[in-house]
C-alpha cells in the first residue's frame, strides 16, 4: 500500500508539471531566411550581411546562404541585405509571438553604372528635436531616380521621389510628430534607388510625463505698469481630469480668480491674478500655490511700484570757465531733462571783456546719445587794452526753474611773461572792399606767437564766411621759416569767431550779417627765438552768399611785429 501512495504521488506531480509547461506562452518570435542570387537560380550568397532595423542587430550568411535573429519582440522589423557586387535589398516582416517568419531575399547583380550612398546610417530625434536631414549621393556613372517609402503615420519626408545625375545629391528633410508618440518609437524610411533599396533607422525618444499638472510659467512679473496677468494650469496627463486649487495668498494686495477648478486631459485653465497697486509703495514679491494631482507648484510674483515723472531740470557743463593766459574761446554745454527750457544769460561783476556767441533761446530736452539735443554756447574773452593781471566774473543762466551760476576767469599777462595782448605793427589786406580788417594785438608765449585782428561786415548780408587751413593758408617768417599743415607738419593755428580746426581740409563756417563783426586769431608754434616779425601770413578765404562773393579769395597780413 505504501508503494502505492509513493506511485501515485508521483503522478499527480509530473501532471501538474507537465500542466504548468503547457501554460507557458512564448511571447518572442524569430526571422530566418536564405539570401540568394536573382540571376542565377538556386545559387546561395555567402558572406553577405543582414541588418536588422531598428534592432540594429546584423548576421552574416553562411556558405548556404542562412542566416537567422531570435528572441525578437513582437512587432515589424526591417531586414537590409548587402553584399560585394550585388544591389542592396530591404524588405519587411512581422514578427509573431512563438512563430519563425520567413526573410528570404533574392539580390540582383549589380550593374556597377549607378548606386545610391546615404550621409547617414540612422537618424536619432532625441527628445526635443523634431527635423532631421541626411544627403543622398549617386555615387555611379548614369542617372538614378529615387522614391522613400515605409513612411509611418507621424513620419514625413520630403521630397518623397526624384532624379539623381552621376556624382550630384540631395538633401532630404525628415519630420516627426512628437505630439502622436507617447513613447520612445523606432521604425525605418526606405530609401529606393532603381533596382537598390536601402533602410534608414529612426528613433525618436518621448520623455514620459512625471506630472498631470504644469504650469505654463513660473513667474509673473508686474512691472511697474500692469495690475492684471493671467497664467494657464495644463493638464499633461495621459488620461482622466485634474482637480486643482491655489493657496499660498498671504499678502493683501494681490486677488486669484478663480481659486480652484478641474482641468481636462489636454486642456488648459486660465487663471486672473490682479494687484492692487494703490498698496505699492515699494518693491514686492511673494509666491502662490497651485496644488494638484498630490502636488504642488510654485509661481512667484513680483511687483514695482508706479513711475513717476522726473521733475524738469537743467546741468551745465563744464561748471567753471577759465581762460587762462592766452585761450579767448570756450564752449560750454547746457543740458534740459524732462522737456525743453528757455533761458537768458546774464553777467555778475565786471565782465566787459566777456561775450557769448547767444544770449538766449531754448535748451531742447536732452536725449542721451543724441548730442544735437545739448545746447552749446560760446563764450569769447577779449584781452584787448586790459592791463595784466587777474580778471573774473560770474555767468548767471536765468530760467524758470532758477539761475545756474558758472565762475569764469582770465588772465592777461605781463608782456614779459608773453606778450599780454600788446599792440602790433605791420598791414592786412582785405578780402573785399565790403569788409574791413584791424589788427588788434600780439601775444607771445615761449616758443608760441598769436596775432589776433577783426573782421566787420559794412556790405550786404552774407549767409556764410567759411576760413580755410589749408593750401591757400601760410605763412613766412623773417628768418625764412615756413609755417603750414601741410607733410604733418601742423605749426599754424587759425581760430575763426572762436572755432579752431588745425591742420583740417574741412572748414571753419561762421554766419557773417550785415555790421558784424568777427574776431580772429593766427597761432604760431615752435617760433625761433631770432624771429623778429612774420613777413607774410596768407589766409584762404571764401563766402557762400547767394548775392555777392569776396573780391579775393585770401587775406594778406604782412611785416607783423613780435
Amino acid at each position: 500500500m505504501r508503494k502505492f501512495y509513493q506511485y501515485f504521488s508521483i503522478f499527480i506531480l509530473t501532471a501538474l508539471f507537465v500542466s504548468c509547461a503547457k501554460d507557458e506562452v512564448d511571447m518572442t518570435g524569430s526571422i530566418s531566411g536564405i539570401v540568394t542570387d536573382a540571376a542565377v537560380q538556386g545559387k546561395s550568397i555567402q558572406g553577405a550581411t543582414v541588418t536588422l532595423n531598428p534592432t540594429g542587430l546584423k548576421a552574416t550568411t553562411g556558405s548556404d546562404g542562412r542566416y537567422e535573429f531570435e528572441d525578437l519582440e513582437m512587432g515589424q522589423y526591417t531586414v537590409q541585405v548587402q553584399a560585394q557586387g550585388y544591389v542592396s535589398t530591404t524588405m519587411r516582416v512581422d514578427v509573431v509571438a512563438g512563430k519563425k517568419s520567413a526573410g528570404d531575399i533574392q539580390l540582383k547583380p549589380h550593374n556597377g553604372l549607378s548606386k545610391l550612398e546615404l550621409s547617414v546610417s540612422s537618424l536619432r530625434f532625441g527628445k526635443d528635436t523634431r527635423s532631421l536631414t541626411f544627403t543622398l549621393t549617386n555615387t555611379g556613372d548614369k542617372t538614378t531616380s529615387w522614391n522613400i517609402s515605409g513612411l509611418e503615420s507621424w513620419v514625413t519626408v520630403s521630397p518623397t521621389s526624384g532624379s539623381l545625375n552621376a556624382g550630384r545629391n540631395q538633401v532630404v528633410k525628415v519630420t516627426v510628430d512628437r505630439g502622436m508618440l507617447d513613447k520612445t518609437t523606432s521604425t525605418s524610411i526606405i530609401v529606393n534607388a532603381d533596382e537598390e533599396s536601402v533602410a534608414l533607422p529612426i528613433t525618436v525618444e518621448v520623455e514620459s510625463e512625471t506630472s498631470l499638472l504644469k504650469l505654463n510659467t513660473s513667474f509673473l512679473d508686474f512691472g511697474t505698469e500692469y495690475s492684471e496677468l493671467s497664467f494657464s494650469i495644463q493638464n499633461k496627463g495621459n488620461a482622466g481630469s485634474v482637480d486643482w486649487t491655489i493657496s499660498g495668498i498671504t499678502v493683501p494686495w494681490l486677488t486669484v480668480s478663480p481659486k480652484n477648478g478641474t482641468t481636462a486631459m489636454g486642456k488648459s485653465s486660465s487663471v486672473k491674478v490682479t494687484v492692487d497697486r494703490a498698496q505699492i509703495t515699494a518693491a514686492q514679491t511673494t509666491t502662490i500655490l497651485v496644488n494638484g494631482n498630490g502636488e504642488s507648484l510654485s509661481l512667484a510674483v513680483s511687483v514695482l511700484p508706479g513711475q513717476v515723472d522726473e521733475p524738469r531740470r537743467i546741468e551745465v557743463y563744464p561748471e567753471r570757465i577759465d581762460f587762462g593766459t592766452d585761450k579767448t574761446s570756450e564752449l560750454f554745454f547746457l543740458y534740459s531733462y524732462n522737456g525743453a527750457t528757455d533761458y537768458k544769460l546774464y553777467t555778475e561783476g565786471d565782465a566787459s571783456w566777456l561775450s557769448f556767441s547767444s544770449v538766449l533761446g531754448t535748451i531742447p530736452e536732452y536725449v542721451q546719445g543724441n548730442y544735437e539735443t545739448i545746447k552749446d554756447v560760446t563764450a569769447y574773452a577779449d584781452r584787448t587794452g586790459l592791463s595784466a593781471g587777474k580778471y573774473s566774473c560770474t555767468v548767471i543762466v536765468r530760467t524758470d526753474l532758477g539761475d545756474l551760476r558758472i565762475p569764469v576767469s582770465m588772465t592777461v599777462p605781463t608782456s614779459g611773461g608773453g606778450g599780454g595782448g600788446s599792440t602790433v605793427s605791420g598791414t592786412i589786406e582785405s578780402c573785399d572792399s565790403r569788409v574791413s580788417m584791424k589788427l588788434l594785438s600780439m601775444r607771445k608765449s615761449g616758443s608760441t606767437v598769436t596775432y589776433e585782428f577783426s573782421m566787420t561786415n559794412n556790405g550786404s548780408d552774407l549767409a556764410s564766411v567759411d576760413l580755410f587751413n589749408d593750401h591757400l593758408s601760410y605763412a613766412y617768417d623773417s628768418d625764412g621759416g615756413f609755417y603750414t599743415y601741410d607733410g604733418g607738419v601742423y605749426n599754424m593755428v587759425i581760430t575763426f569767431g572762436g572755432t579752431s580746426k588745425p591742420g583740417v581740409l574741412s572748414p571753419v563756417r561762421k554766419t557773417f550779417p550785415s555790421g558784424a563783426t568777427l574776431k580772429c586769431e593766427i597761432k604760431f608754434t615752435d617760433v625761433p627765438s631770432t624771429v623778429t616779425s612774420f613777413t607774410n601770413v596768407t589766409i584762404g578765404i571764401r563766402t557762400y552768399a547767394s548775392s555777392w562773393e569776396f573780391d579775393s579769395d585770401k587775406i594778406v597780413l604782412r611785416n607783423l611785429s613780435l
